[in-house]
């Protein structure tokens, strides 16, 4: 057996009994595919009582696939969140903190190993997502200038010397 994540049998045994653990909300969005084909990744999560739906600026959580999305559809999606919160997993991700109960957006150092050769999480950190924080700044104000509240007093490449 190549991967028993594959097989739905044991897959579906494995988080049975632990998918009450977690406190992610009831709706969450979903995008692309790898390692699970994303309409197979969206049915087991269903099982669970999750209710999947496409990104939106209505939803906070959105799991994301290796293969098969859209820079665009993440570039609105993540726009549409600025100055609110928008907690983003990989598909692995979300089954460790299904199957272990505990978030690793909580552990930005885990995370990041998360991150490495993930062509999504790549992609979002580099178009300027500060992910794994899930608060998207800076918010735009109405004035047409941009807060800087909260941000370093560094700047990235003066911070890493």
């Amino acid at each position: 057996m190549s991967d028993p994540f594959q097989n739905e049998t044991i897959r579906n045994g494995f988080f049975a009994n632990r998918m009450a653990t977690h406190s992610l909300p009831r709706r969450i969005g979903t995008v692309g595919s790898s390692p699970f084909e994303e309409t197979e990744f969206d049915n087991f999560l269903k099982e669970f009582g999750f209710e999947i739906f496409a990104p939106s600026e209505k939803l906070n959580v959105l799991i994301i696939g290796r293969s098969d999305w859209e820079e665009k559809a993440l570039h609105e999606v993540i726009e549409s969140r600025r100055g609110r919160e928008l907690r983003v997993y990989s598909q692995e991700m979300l089954l460790s903190y299904l199957g272990s109960g505990k978030d690793l957006l909580d552990y930005p150092e885990v995370s990041t190993g998360f991150s490495e050769g993930h062509p999504a999480l790549e992609h979002i950190v580099e178009w300027g997502f500060d992910w794994p924080n899930s608060r998207i700044v800076p918010p735009f104000q109405s004035s047409g200038g941009v807060s800087i509240k909260g941000w370093n007093e560094k700047s990235l490449p003066k911070s890493m010397g």
